[in-house]
């Protein structure tokens, strides 16, 4: 027997299906578009890098290399412009395998879906925000329309995708009409002084209005969506995607706030070296190519019930991690000026340092995931500490009727079900039932 929860489920999955003339539409679409961005993609990789190699003006408006006085630098400490020319190539090269192939399995499992179609296409198009074909146009204007019209998809793509995610309908329904208006712009576009790519006042427009205006409509339908229509599996679904956004977040913050945060970083030195090449990796790349694995997970709906479990175990790992590395610096620091003067050198301080991190490594991990579960997982942490109780008090009680109203309230608490009921079997019954089926086996 189908439950009320699986009648209304139903016309939702298969109102997310394509069928008959939308789905080869569809698929017609999704070759077409990603075929011309692979094409565009063989095309200008020779391309960047060759302008990788090229020493570059501070006033231009898009730096693909180095400037001299960073080329200078890099030599300085054996790292040619070549390589650097090749390491950059080759790492958004990696990076537009990873997006094209998650966009290919997916389209390749879940073509009819429209979510999965929609999502396979972003990630095909998400290649393409990077300055990867701006050498290309550069060297090739025919390739200006079909360049601008790729970048104006891939921005414009996740606005729509926002609309409709997790289950593929518009919620609420007047984000279809914007979904439509931004359709439209991808269309029009390449052909205006506004395309998403040309340096006038198109990064206004585009990163100053439409970009944060959609995103904005999409957040608040993701909230109403989340509190209001979503299932429990639809909630732990955009749970995934919205790990994924966060760590591209902590990346994308962690590499503008590096040069402040860390002012050697602004210096002729080792560590401006090693982040100008590696940083775009370590920072951008990677975290990026998370993204469609924590989004591949999230549509496939595979262990769609560990992402909380992820979730905390980053937040607690993270928070650690940052809290050791500043006591570590922080220690080593003072003990330099507390005991280099008397001792003189600084490996003293190092090995007290490591010992005193070493110590505080288990305590100060359990404190900051007991900070995390109150702050963040306030159920789960009241659930426990509602168990524990109910343990010393079913150890304890010897009345049955108490213990059965204080079970049933623990269940109410930590499950919060619709309805909470218990019930006990009549010993008198069971007793007749066992004497009955002792008659009732034949004499050995």
């Amino acid at each position: 027997m189908m439950s009320d929860k699986q009648r209304i489920d139903t016309p939702a999955r298969s109102s997310a299906r394509l069928r008959g003339p939308w789905l080869v539409a569809a698929r017609a679409v999704w070759f077409a578009v990603v075929g011309l961005g692979l094409v565009a993609l063989v095309a200008a990789l020779p391309v960047y890098y060759r302008a990788s190699h090229t020493i570059v003006d501070p006033q231009a408006p898009f730096v693909t290399g180095l400037l001299a006085d960073d080329v200078r630098l890099l030599e300085q400490w054996g790292f040619s412009l070549g390589f650097y020319a090749a390491y950059d190539t080759a790492t958004i090269a990696v990076f537009a395998a990873v997006f094209n192939t998650a966009a290919a399995l997916l389209f390749w499992h879940r073509s009819d879906d429209r979510i999965a179609w929609l999502i396979s296409l972003w990630l095909a198009l998400g290649v393409y925000g990077s300055p990867l074909l701006e050498p290309l146009i550069g060297a090739n204007p025919a390739w200006v329309l079909p360049v601008r019209f790729l970048q104006n998809a891939g921005l414009g793509f996740f606005p729509i995708l926002t609309y409709v995610f997790p289950d593929g309908r518009f919620v609420p329904r007047w984000t279809r009409y914007l979904a439509l208006a931004w359709v439209a712009w991808i269309v029009v576009s390449p052909f205006t002084p506004y395309s998403a790519g040309t340096p006038t006042g198109a990064s206004v427009l585009w990163f100053g209005v439409l970009i944060p205006g959609g995103m904005l409509a999409g957040i608040l339908a993701q909230i109403y969506r989340y509190r209001r229509v979503s299932s429990r599996v639809e909630r732990q679904q955009t749970k995934w995607v919205l790990f994924g956004f966060g760590v591209v977040a902590i990346g994308l913050v962690a590499y503008a706030l590096l040069p402040s945060v860390v002012p050697s970083v602004n210096e002729p030195t080792l560590v401006r070296a090693l982040y100008l090449i590696f940083a775009g990796t370590f920072l951008l790349a990677l975290p990026f190519c998370l993204l469609p694995v924590c989004i591949g997970i999230s549509v496939l709906r595979y262990h769609l019930w560990d992402v909380d479990l992820v979730i905390r175990r980053t937040l607690v790992y993270g928070a650690l991690t940052l809290t050791l590395g500043v006591l570590y610096i922080g220690c080593i620091l003072l003990s330099r000026v507390l005991v280099a003067p008397y001792l003189g050198g600084s490996e003293l301080a190092i090995v007290v340092s490591t010992l005193l991190i070493a110590a505080l490594l288990l305590p100060v991990r359990r404190r900051i995931q007991n900070v995390i579960d109150r702050r963040f997982y306030r159920r789960k942490y009241d659930a426990q500490r509602v168990l524990q109780a109910f343990a010393l008090t079913a150890r304890d009680e010897t009345d049955l009727e108490r213990l059965t109203a204080t079970m049933l309230q623990v269940v109410d608490e930590t499950m919060q079900p619709e309805f909470v009921g218990l019930w006990l079997r009549d010993p008198q019954a069971r007793s007749k039932t066992e004497t009955a089926q002792l008659d009732s086996k034949p004499p050995r």
